[in-house]
């Protein structure tokens, strides 16, 4: 299973750069938040080769990368920790009300960061020389987290009710509830090409298309994804699927493919975009959990349950390397950086 605002709270130690990034590597990274060894591995993201590993003052659970490059936020205890990208040493940490659960995004504008936490969400203010809890939205219970192209919604996924919550980040309030299990009809049942379908599951993986139109939500115990319309905010789409627990989702940065991890079946499902029909299968091995996919589309980085991460070429499926790092599989474990400074 997946597991893991009220006003300011609390003071910022370390420093915040809102300077732009001058520079960029040689290579993109990547970052594995590896909670029970207590550090973060920073890996040439293309090789897999490491290039550095961070020790963390708590169990780190997920990782954000600013949009600017510069800086990585990792969510450890009761803080988010700060790392400087250009050196991977930490500069800052930012306390939380709540122990953090390892899901956590950045504004499209590099000056909010959301994190969820114990019991609600909280929004900090990253304005140069703050770094404040600005808000608390309590009641938000994510198992992932999404934010609107336009940075007004924060998206997360209610696993017990199955539903997307969307928080408003100018008014810091919960705003509103979908319900992922009927499509005006009947609770609990919808209608795929003509077919009814019982519906049952938990609300687990998100992802927002790269167009910022809608979002893809993976349901663990469940035979369906829901799409989400994100202008309407409203159910668009139940895709029906073969076999149970679909728990991470992604988009290609291209938007042609939704890539679905199916825990159940072992493997990777493709759909097409244009028309929701079935790709093609990757086989990854056994109970894939959550996926990411690398900026430039080239590589999937899959986690599974309390195993290693698997690397994957696309869109022809190989399986490139296997990385023997353990990850809780629950959280933002991993983030990628294409931008970093030098």
């Amino acid at each position: 299973m997946l597991c893991t605002i009220v006003l300011a709270f609390s003071a910022f130690s370390g420093c915040l750069s809102g300077l732009p990034v001058q520079g960029k590597f040689t290579e993109p990274r990547a970052y594995i938040c590896q909670a029970d060894a207590g550090i973060v591995s920073v890996l040439n993201q293309t090789s897999g080769a490491t290039v550095a590993k961070i020790e963390m003052p708590a169990r780190p659970l997920g990782a954000a990368v600013s949009r600017d490059g510069g800086r990585v936020y990792v969510s450890n205890g009761r803080n988010v920790s700060i790392i400087d990208a250009r050196t991977n040493k930490i500069t800052g940490s930012i306390p939380t009300r709540a122990p953090t659960t390892g899901h956590l995004a950045v504004s499209p504008d590099d000056k909010r960061l959301f994190v969820v936490c114990d019991g609600g969400l909280s929004i900090i203010d990253l304005a140069r020389g703050k770094g404040n809890e600005s808000a608390f939205v309590e009641g938000v219970t994510a198992m992932d987290i999404g934010t609107s192209k336009d940075g007004k919604y924060v998206f997360t996924t209610d696993w017990a009710r199955c539903a997307l919550q969307v928080t408003n980040t100018q008014t810091g309030r919960l705003e509103m509830t979908i319900n992922l299990l009927s499509r005006d009809l009947p609770q609990g049942s919808t209608t795929w090409k003509g077919e009814q379908v019982a519906l049952a599951g938990q609300a687990a993986g998100l992802d927002v298309s790269p167009d910022g139109k809608q979002a893809a939500v993976g349901i663990r115990d469940g035979s369906f994804v829901p799409i989400v319309d994100l202008q309407s905010l409203s159910v668009k789409e139940t895709i029906s699927l073969n076999g149970t627990s679909y728990q991470g989702v992604a988009y290609s940065p291209d938007g042609s493919r939704l890539y679905l991890a199916h825990y159940d079946g072992n493997r990777i499902v493709a759909l097409d975009t244009q028309t929701y029909g079935l790709a093609g299968y990757i086989p990854v091995g056994e109970k894939p959990m959550m996926i990411e996919i690398t900026p430039d589309g080239k590589l999937m980085y899959v986690t599974h349950e309390h195993s290693e991460v698997k690397v994957v070429s696309l869109p022809d499926g190989t399986l490139l390397k296997t990385l023997n790092m353990i990850v809780s599989g629950n959280g933002k474990t991993i983030a990628f950086n294409p931008a970093a400074a030098d």
